[in-house]
């Protein structure tokens, strides 16, 4: 873009702080910021053929997609937060997956656990996973979506997240992406992205062995003559007034 006199950005996009940050506001006071993404990961660069960035920090999180309230097997009230990472600019190869950061006084946040060689420290299900979206709370468990750095993902869930590692799963076939999800009527909806056939509208009870049940509420291409002409993704749902609202 032409040059903006009011504006100034460092020629190397590397050394732009990219930290992400979590803000409150409690009425009656001013805002706090309660958490800033720290600057702990070498930044490896773009990947081969480009060479490291030596001397170069990148933060954990870029950004938070995500946060979500729930209630823990013992009855802790928690808050949430999905982050996404850098992996988009830089090597994925040589950068931790995103993080899933947790808070019971909504200051003191803390990532959940992921080690290495477990189903939250590898996502063994999709190579990329760069981003967590649209967390909800259904059936005593917390769901969110694990993907690209577009949006679109698998469904992961846990009925005990603050553990992280293994207590979380997959909970739908891997090969469907849904890309927004909202809980009404004792059923978890859950909208697809689907670009070559069109979005799609399901519904789960979330009960039983993983991966749950889906029940077709909106076919492929939601009636249209032509699915591939179809809008590709479910891009918002929302309860209001008795109802559910879906935003293509």
């Amino acid at each position: 873009p032409p040059p903006d006199p009011d504006l100034t950005c460092p020629a190397d996009g590397a050394d732009l702080s990219l930290q992400a940050e979590i803000w409150r506001w409690t009425p009656g006071d001013a805002w706090q910021r309660v958490y800033q993404s720290p600057l702990d990961l070498d930044n490896p660069g773009a990947g081969p053929p480009q060479p490291p960035r030596t001397g170069k920090k990148l933060p954990y999180e870029i950004g938070f997609r995500g946060l979500a309230p729930f209630t823990e097997p013992d009855g802790t009230d928690a808050l949430y937060a999905f982050g996404v990472n850098s992996t988009v600019m830089w090597n994925r190869a040589m950068l931790p997956p995103p993080r899933i950061l947790r808070t019971t006084d909504g200051i003191t946040f803390a990532p959940l656990p992921q080690t290495p060689g477990t189903f939250l420290g590898d996502f063994p299900f999709n190579p990329d996973h760069s981003s967590f979206r649209s967390p909800a709370a259904f059936a005593g468990k917390l769901f969110v979506l694990s993907g690209p750095i577009f949006g679109q993902g698998s469904l992961i869930a846990s009925s005990d997240p603050a553990k992280g590692d293994d207590a979380w799963f997959l909970a739908a076939p891997p090969d469907v992406l849904f890309y927004e999800m909202e809980a009404f009527n004792g059923w978890l909806y859950l909208g697809t992205y689907n670009p070559p056939h069109g979005y799609a509208v399901m519904k789960t009870r979330a009960q039983g062995p993983p991966p749950y049940q889906l029940v077709t509420v909106v076919p492929a291409g939601a009636y249209h003559p032509d699915p591939a002409a179809a809008s590709k993704s479910v891009v918002s749902m929302h309860v209001y007034d008795g109802r559910l609202y879906v935003g293509t």
